[in-house]
């Protein structure tokens, strides 16, 4: 069963831009296509006036997921860890939720 993947982030006051910043150049997401199981992601902002970002991904499994939890901080330089870890406030580990239905845009592709 496929799972979506959501971690939150809170950046430091005045330090969004920045966030957004590290996490694209940083390419956190795009680090997870290691894995076969990973099916896509989503960094959004929540809400720019507080700061608040999330990064959601969609896997085939809870083990795949499971999996880029042990591998996914080896496969991000730490130097993007640590830059990303210096403008947050507010961490909240990824979560994991059962997909019980899904709807896509027919002839959608993903960005």
């Amino acid at each position: 069963m496929a799972v979506r993947s959501f971690i939150r982030f809170e950046a430091k006051p005045g330090k969004g831009a920045e966030l957004e910043r590290i996490y694209l150049e940083g390419k956190f997401l795009e680090r997870a296509r290691v894995l076969p199981g990973f099916l896509g992601g989503d960094f959004v902002c929540l809400d720019r006036s507080t700061g608040h970002y999330a990064a959601t991904a969609l896997w085939d499994s809870e083990v795949s997921y499971q999996r880029w939890q042990e591998i996914g901080p080896a496969e991000t330089p730490k130097e993007w860890r640590d830059a990303l870890l210096r403008v947050v406030t507010k961490f909240e580990p990824g979560v994991a939720w059962d997909v019980l239905h899904e709807v896509g845009s027919e002839g959608a592709t993903p960005s």
